[in-house]
C-alpha cells in the first residue's frame, strides 16, 4: 500500500515507520465510512485489493474500526497518582531551573558592575587631565599682564 514512499533504496526518501502506523491506524478507523460514502472510489478499492492481498477478512476491518471508533478508558487512581508525582517532580525542575537563572543573573550583574567601574576609571582621568589642562590654560592667560599703551596722545596716521 506504501510502495511508493517506504522500502525506497534511499532512506532519506522512505517515510517513517511511525508516520506509516498512523496512516494505516486512521485509514482503517475511518474505512467503513468512506465505503459508504462512495464504495467505487478509488481508495476504497485499493484499501479492498490490500486486505485481499493479506488475507484479512472484511469483518475483521470493521471490527478494527469499530475499536479505535470507541473512547479510551478514562484513569483510575494509579496513574493520577503517577500524574499528580510527575506534576510533582516538573515543579521541581522548574524551581531549580528559576534557581539557577536567578544565581546567573546575579554573578552576571556582578560582572557587568566590575566592567563598568573598569571602563568608568580611564574616563574619569580623562576627564580629570582635561579639567587640569583647562585650569592650567586659564592660569596661563590669566598671569600674563595686560600691557598699556605707552604712547599718550599720538595722532593716528591718515586719520582727519
Amino acid at each position: 500500500m506504501y510502495r511508493s514512499c517506504s522500502g525506497l533504496k534511499e532512506r532519506r526518501f522512505n517515510v517513517s515507520r511511525k508516520v506509516l502506523a498512523v496512516l494505516t491506524a486512521y485509514l482503517i478507523k475511518y474505512f467503513p465510512e468512506l465505503k459508504t460514502l462512495s464504495p467505487s472510489a478509488p481508495i476504497v478499492m485499493r484499501v479492498e485489493e490490500c486486505l485481499d492481498a493479506a488475507g484479512i477478512a472484511g469483518a475483521d476491518m470493521l471490527a478494527w474500526s469499530a475499536a479505535l471508533n470507541t473512547s479510551p478508558p478514562r484513569h483510575d487512581k494509579q496513574d493520577s497518582e503517577k500524574e499528580d508525582k510527575s506534576r510533582e517532580c516538573k515543579g521541581c525542575h522548574h524551581s531549580a531551573v528559576i534557581h539557577e537563572l536567578i544565581v546567573t543573573n546575579k554573578s552576571m550583574a556582578a560582572r557587568l558592575t566590575i566592567l563598568e567601574a573598569a571602563l568608568l576609571k580611564p574616563k574619569r582621568k580623562h576627564a580629570a587631565d582635561e579639567e587640569q589642562e583647562q585650569q592650567q590654560a586659564q592660569s596661563d592667560q590669566e598671569a600674563k599682564p595686560k600691557r598699556r599703551r605707552k604712547s599718550g596722545n599720538k595722532p593716528i596716521d591718515g586719520v582727519v
